[in-house]
């Protein structure tokens, strides 16, 4: 499926897997598709510093809509 949320739920799997650069292809793409997502480039920030994302967390997340933040709920700044 080419849409963003497959894309990044791609991206969250590999990353926690230790797969960082297929992952940041992969969040890449979730961009390319979804460019005004705030959470795809919050996303992509705790790839760069390999930082896990709680996949759980993130569903919750998307589910709150454009205001919802990665960085609020893993005390990242």
């Amino acid at each position: 499926e080419d849409d963003w949320y497959s894309w990044l739920q791609l991206a969250l799997i590999d990353s926690n897997s230790g797969h960082h650069a297929l992952a940041l292809s992969e969040i890449d793409r979730a961009a390319k598709i979804d460019v005004d997502d705030p959470l795809i480039s919050e996303a992509r920030t705790l790839i760069v510093r390999h930082q896990a994302i709680d996949p759980v967390k993130f569903n919750q997340l998307t589910q709150q809509g454009p205001n919802a933040s990665l960085f609020k709920t893993q005390n990242i700044k």
